[in-house]
């Protein structure tokens, strides 16, 4: 655009362009969990960032966020650095938002996030024959959370492996024998 003025008495200036930039689009902001992660299932000890772009536009004025803990929702506040769900286990929703410096605001975004701190849980049997001195023993694992990625165990200090079915051991004195249960998330358990 160029403008000049005129006074009373018919001096003009000289003429000066003005430009303008129309900014009417919000900037856009997506959330991310860190590691663990295993779908939606995260840990209270896995970070979540929300990260916001107003592209071409005039600049990213603020974000701002909110958590619901099992459909109760907290209040919105500013985010500015990366956040943990630490209110215990169970269902989180996300809600968030960026609003550029004039006030182009993007629809609330959500994500859910379902939090598991607790490691799979370990029931095992022992059978004995006392005339040939053999113990089996059978073990399983569940995980009610994310899901169980591996059961092993050991006999004595040796070597952890691979759970695959019972086994059988052959002794006349005592042996220590361990199991180790590991979710997708890293939760273990021993017995």
């Amino acid at each position: 655009m160029e403008v000049y003025s005129i006074d009373r008495l018919g001096q003009s200036e000289e003429v000066f362009s003005l430009s303008f930039v129309a900014d009417g689009t919000p900037p856009t902001s997506a959330a991310a969990s860190g590691t663990p992660t295993s779908g939606r299932w995260i840990t209270s000890q896995t970070s979540i960032t929300i990260s916001a772009d107003d592209g071409s536009g005039i600049g990213l004025g603020v974000v701002r966020f909110r958590i619901a803990h099992n459909d109760t929702y907290g209040v919105y506040g500013t985010y500015t650095v990366p956040f943990q769900l630490l209110q215990g286990e169970g269902a989180y929703t996300l809600e968030f938002e960026s609003e550029d410096l004039l006030g182009n605001r993007e629809l609330t975004q959500s994500v859910s996030f379902e939090v598991d701190d607790t490691p799979p849980r370990i029931d095992y049997e022992v059978g004995y024959s006392a005339s040939d001195f053999e113990f089996t023993v059978d073990a399983s694992a569940e995980d009610e959370g994310s899901g169980l990625a591996s059961l092993e165990y050991r006999v004595g200090s040796g070597e952890w492996r691979t759970y695959e079915g019972p086994f059988t051991i052959r002794t006349k004195v005592s042996v220590n024998v361990e199991f180790r249960a590991v979710d997708l998330l890293g939760n273990t358990g021993m017995v």
